[in-house]
């Protein structure tokens, strides 16, 4: 983070995972980086809030590339809520995502 500060940019694009998402986050915060602060939405803003608090997380905007898996007339949202019903694992942000990257799986192609 000290290289990219230095560099002093209006933004920087967090593409990371939600726990160094939020180091990054924060550290910025901490040294009043004044840009934009914009990450993929693997990020969970809940974790990210959870971790650091709502002031410290506000304005830090996520690029949603994967359907709102909360969608409420969205096909595979519906089917994806309705799978996790019978679970103890919650609906967040990414969710859907992680579901849909596991079920392809690092070998899979369309042809299979």
């Amino acid at each position: 983070m000290d290289k990219v500060l230095a560099a002093n940019p209006s933004l920087i694009a967090i593409l990371s995972a939600s726990n160094s998402a939020t180091t990054a986050v924060k550290t910025a915060r901490q040294r009043k980086f004044p840009g934009l602060l914009i990450g993929m939405s693997v990020v969970d803003p809940q974790g990210i809030i959870a971790a650091i608090g709502m002031e410290q997380a506000r304005g830090v905007g996520l690029v949603q590339e994967m359907p709102n898996p909360r969608a409420p007339l969205l096909a595979v949202a519906q089917d994806f809520r309705r799978a996790l019903q019978s679970t103890d694992q919650a609906v967040v942000a990414n969710s859907l995502l992680a579901c849909l990257a596991g079920a392809a799986g690092p070998h899979r192609t369309a042809a299979r």
